[in-house]
């Protein structure tokens, strides 16, 4: 989706488990000729280089370093708010001395490195450095009380800070020829989580130990996260740190 905006205020509305359905097979169905079909009826661009036409619009990508704001919007328990804050945390590498320690792969930080791969025209690629900044607390709901809930926020945040990284003003990196109306590089891999997503099956991902649950990312502190792929602009096509290939 289209971001305006130099900064990156989050209005985080709830947090709730992943989806674990509604997946996309990453090329298109054929018709019984052979020919793609279907493509004219859907936004979904996901598949292969033959098909997917991103392209860049000769505009900025984010290569300064990126603070993310979050505003916490109504009544956010403690343990949601360490949740989101250890994802934004580990969107950068960690270095040897930091007290969270070393992250085992796949990782936070080798999913935002395919974000950095993108560039704008001065060669610049989108920042390594993606730092948690001054948080607001709305717990009056200023807005309104009409927010609705969202599964899978970690994802969601994900998702729009790979899009406002490489498209931040609408004139980057998207695929389709309305500027107003873009498919961005996380728009192409919806529902894409491991190798082999496509129909109702988010692809191969891994099983934490104690608690049963899947995911595909490990982050500080221990945390476990399960994030989409995005649009990896070399190999043209989804793509993620925990894929089959990259192991």
């Amino acid at each position: 989706m289209p971001h305006r905006g130099g900064l990156l205020p989050l209005l985080l509305v709830a947090l709730a488990a992943a989806p674990l359905a509604v997946a996309w097979r990453p090329w298109p169905p054929r018709d019984a000729s052979g020919a793609l079909a279907g493509l004219g009826a859907s936004k979904k661009f996901e598949g292969s280089s033959d098909f997917v036409k991103l392209e860049y619009h000769m505009g900025p990508v984010l290569a300064a370093d990126i603070t993310v704001h979050p505003i916490w919007y109504g009544a956010w328990p403690a343990e949601q708010k360490r949740t989101i804050r250890a994802f934004l945390r580990s969107l950068s590498p960690q270095s040897s001395g930091e007290k969270e320690g070393a992250v085992p792969s796949p990782s936070v930080a080798d999913w935002w490195r395919t974000v950095r791969l993108y560039t704008d025209q001065t060669t610049a690629n989108v920042s390594a450095v993606v730092a948690l900044g001054q948080e607001k607390c709305d717990a009056r709901m200023s807005r309104g009380a009409s927010l609705t809930r969202m599964d899978g926020m970690v994802s969601v945040i994900a998702h729009e800070l790979a899009e406002m990284a490489s498209n931040p003003l609408a004139n980057a990196w998207y695929a389709g020829g309305d500027p107003s109306f873009p498919t961005e590089i996380a728009d192409l891999c919806e529902g894409i989580y491991g190798t082999g997503g496509g129909g109702a099956y988010t692809g191969q991902l891994l099983t934490d130990g104690r608690s049963g649950a899947a995911y595909n990312l490990n982050g500080v502190g221990g945390r476990r996260f399960l994030v989409q792929w995005v649009w990896d602009p070399y190999r043209s096509y989804c793509s993620g740190p925990n894929a089959l290939d990259h192991q």
